[in-house]
């Protein structure tokens, strides 16, 4: 059986950690649920370098970072596909953003602060990653936070690093992702409001049933 992958995406203090932290909990002794988060921690340098000083640079060498991550993503899919295809179980895998994350909102965000060859090198990547099998089946899951909670839960969790990111960058952030949601026909979840997470994590769990 094909595995399911279903894809958390959202923008920058949307709340998708703490969602897929308690995936977690829920899930923890269900051997055919995986949980795959951003590595955060590994790329810590480089987003705090681009934070604080967003070029060309910065930005690229952040952006190969996901792009090795993306990579690694990836191939685990593709060796679960391939380990579990004769299995009669279905199997889950619960993954923080997709390359398609990354190509239809993260670069043409930052499109102006990267040179030519360096954003057609990023894009050429992250599509040989978005045009692989194990992602052409994959259920998008938006969770919609309006930007100016986003904003107030990014200075609240006060992570090194983002105190540079302001309200106009996440209005653009929000504005590309409401974009690629419509794109691939995400189903959208509002992270917002009383009992938001209770129904969202009710939403990302019907597969399992």
């Amino acid at each position: 059986m094909p595995i399911i992958v279903q894809v958390v995406s959202g923008s920058i203090g949307a709340g998708k950690s703490s969602i897929l932290h308690t995936l977690r909990g829920l899930t923890a002794y269900d051997r055919n649920v995986y949980i795959l988060d951003e590595n955060v921690a590994a790329w810590q340098y480089y987003l705090e370098r681009m934070y604080m000083n967003p070029c060309n640079e910065t930005v690229f060498l952040f952006q190969m970072e996901v792009a090795f991550h993306m990579h690694t993503v990836t191939k685990f899919l593709d060796q679960l596909t391939d380990a579990h295809k004769n299995d009669d179980e279905k199997v889950i895998v619960y993954v923080e953003r997709s390359p398609l994350d990354v190509l239809e909102v993260f670069l043409p965000l930052n499109r102006d602060r990267l040179s030519d060859e360096n954003y057609r090198c990023l894009v050429t990547m992250m599509q040989v990653y978005a045009n692989h099998a194990v992602w052409q089946n994959a259920n998008y899951y938006y969770i919609s936070c309006p930007f100016r909670i986003c904003a107030e839960r990014v200075r609240k969790r006060s992570r090194d690093g983002e105190q540079k990111i302001d309200d106009d960058y996440l209005q653009r952030v929000e504005h590309l992702y409401d974009e690629m949601a419509r794109k691939v026909n995400a189903r959208v979840l509002n992270n917002y409001g009383r009992n938001a997470l209770l129904q969202t994590i009710t939403a990302l769990t019907e597969k399992l049933l």
